[in-house]
Parts: structure tokens; sequence; C-alpha cells
């Protein structure tokens, strides 16, 4: 797990990343056959997250364990993740592959964020949409909309001819 250069250091003279990796090798030493992780990427900056979690997809196929993540970035939701739960209320409301359970209406509704989920390379991508004015529509907004997401044309004014 690339820790040999730090083993002699204590946990709090790490970097985020080295004591995320640490935490991780210490719950492995344990040989589980689930490894439970709560957000493993907040806190880090871009280049540990992707390595974070690149790290637990490899551990996790090459051990044959599972891993249970609660993430908020669905984008790394999307990419590294086999299977996606979404929560709501403490509810289930979606359940299944990224591509699956990662779609606008539901985001929309679970977050409160006008957002347009494209799949790229293999991979689910979600982003906010953007209107012309360069903002994105939340909460109350919302109801702009309509269930295909796009701007409800009865609450466009009506030009005067």
């Amino acid at each position: 797990m690339g820790l040999t250069d730090i083993a002699e250091q204590s946990m709090s003279e790490l970097s985020g990343g080295q004591a995320q990796r640490a935490m991780i090798a210490r719950a492995l030493a344990q040989d589980p056959r689930v490894l439970l992780l709560d957000e493993p990427t907040s806190a880090l900056d871009l280049r540990y997250q992707i390595e974070t979690l690149q790290l637990v997809r490899r551990i996790t196929r090459e051990e044959g364990i599972s891993a249970l993540i609660a993430i908020h970035d669905l984008n790394h939701a999307a990419r590294y993740c086999d299977q996606v739960i979404v929560l709501h209320g403490g509810r289930l409301v979606a359940d299944g592959a990224p591509a699956e359970a990662l779609r606008a209406p539901i985001l929309r509704t679970v977050y409160e964020v006008d957002v347009e989920v494209a799949e790229r390379d293999d991979a689910v991508e979600v982003r906010p949409r953007v209107d012309a004015a360069g903002f994105t529509r939340t909460g109350a907004r919302l109801d702009e909309l309509d269930a295909d997401g796009e701007v409800r044309t009865d609450l466009v004014p009506a030009v005067a001819r």
C-alpha cells in the first residue's frame, strides 16, 4: 500500500492521504470480508481522493472483499463503485449500477438541484445544469422545470404582439 516510508511516523504526523491509507491498511490487517468507509475522501485534495478510491477498488477486486462507502461526491461514486444506493430522508430511492441509480429526475428530487447526467468513457458524469444567465436552478426554482427537466412553457410570460 506504499506505507513503508511512513511506518515509523505517528498518525498526527501524516498527511490526509497518508492517514487515510494507514486507516485502510489497519482495517485490512483484520482480514475483513467487508470494508465500511465513511467519507474516505473528505478533506483530501483531488489527487488523494482518486488514489484512495483506486486503492479501495483494487483491494476489493484482488482480495475478493466488498466495500460499503458513504460518499457525497456523485462522480466519484459513479466512477469507482459498482453499485450505488441513493438515500433521501433515510429512505431508499434508487439502487443499482451508477447509470441506473444516478438519473437526473432522482437527483433533482434528492438534492433539489437541476442536474444533467451523461455517460462518458464507460462512466456516469453528474453536473449542475447552467442556464443562459450562468445559474443553476435549486430548491423552489425546480418547480420551473417539467418532468423532462425543461423550462415549463406555461410559466414563460407571453410577449405582447
